[in-house]
């Protein structure tokens, strides 16, 4: 995966350092399964992905080709996870309920069926169990009501800024992360809170509300937790450095009901089959 500083340039951290778990594809491999991923993108040097095939796609029509393909060619127990992004990034950028939203699911959904779900052969369809999975739900504001972080010239002051003067601030906008210069945490706090229709958690808050787990947090998650953490109603909260993120209508990563359903559901693939030409889909 390409990294860049906020300014562009390239880096190229230290893959260990961004990801130190064990993947579950050598112990797959390990009872007997095989394990296949199909991206759009090229994962083959991922760590995340070491131990599973990478197969990737430049379509709808591809991607349902390939999960066909792998499932077809195998001859052991086999797990194959697949991914598209497409569904995600239109109800980024013109929101659930648009018309492009319901387009990408629409066309994702009908190339599986017809693709995937009709043509695989029937002994394999009848050993398949597929599951949809989302990582997050997603809930709709729109840019005209997306703030601007830095418009606040009170915040704008007090946020530290590293040595290129980027704003620190990390996250996204709809969990967003503020590094203040020392001693203004408790001002920028309470000016927030008066000014935004959003949750406003000082670092202690925010660690003893458990909003990543009942877990205690790792040394490397503290270092990285922000001195105030802002979860907004149903706006994005950003800043115009990167004006993009403004101008989504659709995000994730907060509180809002809407976000926190993430969508899940199992069924035997070839129970989705059929021939009588009928627009069954499969998802939506």
């Amino acid at each position: 995966m390409p990294f860049q500083t906020k300014r562009g340039d390239p880096i190229d951290p230290d893959d260990g350092s961004l990801f130190t778990e064990t993947p579950i594809y050598h112990q797959l491999e390990s009872e007997g399964i095989d394990t296949h991923i199909v991206e759009p993108f090229d994962s083959s040097d991922d760590p995340k992905t070491a131990g599973a095939s990478t197969h990737t796609y430049t379509s709808p029509a591809d991607f349902a080709v390939q999960l066909r393909r792998v499932l077809e060619q195998s001859s052991a127990p086999t797990y194959c996870y697949g991914y598209t992004p497409l569904v995600d990034a239109a109800g980024h950028a013109e929101g659930t309920r648009s018309e492009r939203h319901n387009a990408e699911l629409n066309c994702l959904s009908a190339t599986l069926k017809r693709e995937l779900c009709d043509r695989l052969r029937t002994d394999v369809a009848e050993e398949t169990l597929l599951l949809f999975i989302a990582d997050h739900g997603q809930v709709d504001s729109g840019s005209s009501e997306n703030v601007d972080v830095l418009a606040d010239p009170v915040v704008d002051r007090h946020l530290r800024r590293d040595r290129n003067g980027v704003p620190a601030i990390s996250g996204s906008g709809r969990n967003l992360h503020l590094f203040v210069t020392d001693g203004s945490t408790d001002r920028i706090h309470t000016r927030l809170r008066e000014r935004l229709d959003a949750l406003v958690l000082t670092r202690e808050e925010a660690l003893e509300s458990n909003l990543w787990g009942t877990h205690g947090p790792s040394k490397l998650f503290t270092e990285r937790l922000g001195d105030l953490v802002v979860i907004p109603e149903t706006t994005t909260v950003w800043h115009s450095e990167e004006p993009e993120e403004l101008e989504l209508v659709g995000d994730h990563g907060g509180l809002h009901p809407r976000e926190l359903l993430v969508p899940f559901g199992a069924v035997r693939l070839d129970s989705l089959a059929g021939t009588d030409g009928t627009s069954q889909t499969i998802l939506g």
